[in-house]
């Protein structure tokens, strides 16, 4: 992974998805913050969500994860999920890759749309979760579970930052998932910067 790309991704992304709020508020982990990271907003853009793409792509090479479908949830992470196939598809348009996206409200009982995982099928399928930020790792170990119980094989996650002092990590962990993330977020300076 190019380390002068990951450095200017986080320098170009800051700005956009971190946000100063002058109430602290809770975060998902438990602590609070008076910053709010929102890469919705930050990555809303084609070049930087095909950025993140490639970094991804770059960051699953470097680890030597292997992979026939993409799997995300939620916004950003749906987003992050099918624009990794369309870069993949680009270089490679033989390869057998496709994304998988999940709803992942249970009040949401649309037979169409409603909670579930929808796109490429799953079955004896390498699946590589994607996701914007970890906080704790709810959303992924639910991707996760979704995955596997259509009997597709789970063992990496990649998210563009993490702002969860390991809590992500260690939840994945308990279930078999390896945690990969390219940026940490700084509390103290309220910015994105390359993971060590």
């Amino acid at each position: 992974m190019n380390r002068w790309q990951l450095r200017q991704f986080a320098k170009d992304l800051t700005p956009q998805a971190v946000k100063y709020k002058d109430e602290p508020f809770r975060l998902r982990g438990g602590d609070y913050s008076h910053w709010y990271v929102d890469h919705r907003h930050g990555l809303c853009s084609g070049p930087m969500i095909k950025r993140a793409a490639r970094l991804i792509i770059a960051k699953a090479k470097d680890k030597n994860i292997p992979y026939d479908r993409v799997a995300g949830a939620g916004i950003a992470g749906i987003g992050l999920a099918i624009d990794v196939v369309i870069v993949e598809a680009l270089k490679n348009p033989n390869k057998d890759l496709e994304w998988v996206i999940a709803n992942l409200d249970k009040n949401d009982t649309d037979p169409e749309n409603g909670y579930g995982l929808y796109g490429g099928d799953v079955e004896g399928r390498q699946v590589l979760l994607v996701d914007d930020i970890g906080s704790t790792g709810g959303s992924l170990l639910e991707l996760g579970g979704l995955v596997r119980d259509k009997g597709g094989k789970v063992d990496h996650a990649i998210n563009v930052s993490d702002r969860s002092d390991g809590r992500t990590a260690a939840a994945l962990a308990r279930v078999g998932i390896d945690y990969h993330y390219m940026l940490d977020f700084n509390e103290s300076l309220g910015v994105l910067q390359p993971a060590v």
